[in-house]
């Protein structure tokens, strides 16, 4: 059976015709694994788009992802998708469950909800989108529009947080100041008096606590430098096969991980004579026709972090 109570919907653009994804959670309560599955969405004067399925196994769950296709309806703000799930036999499919979902329908310059299939896993995700405003015209300065990601957890929904609730208490972030203090001075606290997780105090488009003009100030200043002026690196990552890259410092592989060690320094790519556990190599050019020597000055392997420290001079080609 279908159950749409955990849905990840996306909403349709208007002028948009793009292949867009959705997922619903197949429920299997037999102890025979369903395979064969595939997924046939429907809408009003739109082609059924007809979406293959993985097999569920017996007795579990399993979000699927399906293919919705074509323009939105002209008029109104949502639109219904009737879903059903099917078996395919030999002739003709067989129908196990049959459930319909609503999807919004926004202006691009609307507040609105994109979908995307991930590429590691196959999982429907989705994301929400505050444009600017007003909209950027042909004439607008290209300096004047920036991007910004946000990331949240504790059961904030997407197009909540690019548009609250209160329930992280401030102890969280009073906690994190405190640490952070202790080591870094190059950072902004800032508490709203009054005010829940999300607060908007003003009446001017945005939402203060997203839209505060000395947080943008602080971005204007801590702008990312170019890879080329870059002459010293400290890096760390819990793991070089996750993470191992920054600017041009790659960690091309660790011998093992152990309690903290310390490296003497050591000059690369002449074999490393580190007293460290593990010892990392790398290599890289420069945007430029130069090339990078590295003195190596430090390298800790710890569980879980890895750490390096680069010193890198500059050598003709």
């Amino acid at each position: 059976m279908l159950d749409t109570r955990d849905a990840t919907l996306p909403d349709l653009i208007i002028g948009e015709n793009a292949e867009r994804w959705g997922a619903v959670v197949v429920i299997n309560a037999t102890r025979e694994p369903l395979n064969d599955l595939q997924m046939h969405a429907a809408r009003k004067d739109v082609k059924p788009t007809v979406t293959p399925l993985p097999t569920v196994p017996p007795l579990t769950v399993r979000k699927v992802g399906f293919r919705l296709n074509g323009e939105p309806p002209p008029v109104g703000d949502t639109c219904e998708v009737t879903l059903k799930l099917e078996r395919k036999r030999s002739r003709r499919a067989q129908t196990l469950d049959t459930t319909t979902v609503t999807l919004g329908v926004r202006r691009a310059d609307q507040l609105h909800k994109r979908t995307f299939r991930s590429r590691i896993d196959g999982s429907v995700q989705y994301y929400a989108v505050n444009p600017a405003q007003p909209p950027p015209t042909l004439h607008s300065p290209p300096s004047t529009r920036a991007l910004f990601l946000t990331l949240h957890g504790a059961g904030v929904e997407a197009s909540g947080q690019a548009a609250a609730d209160d329930n992280v208490p401030v102890a969280q972030a009073r906690t994190m100041n405190q640490h952070l203090s202790g080591f870094h001075r190059d950072f902004v606290y800032h508490e709203q008096p009054g005010a829940g997780h999300w607060w908007d105090a003003s009446d001017e488009p945005g939402t203060d606590c997203v839209d505060w003009q000395p947080m943008f100030d602080f971005f204007a200043h801590h702008a990312i430098p170019p890879e080329d002026s870059v002459r010293r690196v400290e890096f760390i990552t819990a793991s070089s096969g996750v993470a191992a890259k920054c600017y041009w410092f790659t960690i091309s592989s660790t011998a093992t991980l152990t309690p903290i060690a310390r490296g003497t320094p050591c000059s690369l790519p002449a074999p490393c004579k580190c007293d460290a556990a593990a010892c990392a190599s790398a290599s890289a050019k420069s945007r430029a026709t130069t090339s990078l020597a590295f003195s190596f000055v430090r390298v800790r392997t710890a569980t879980p972090l890895v750490w390096a420290s680069c010193l890198a001079r500059a050598s003709s080609a």
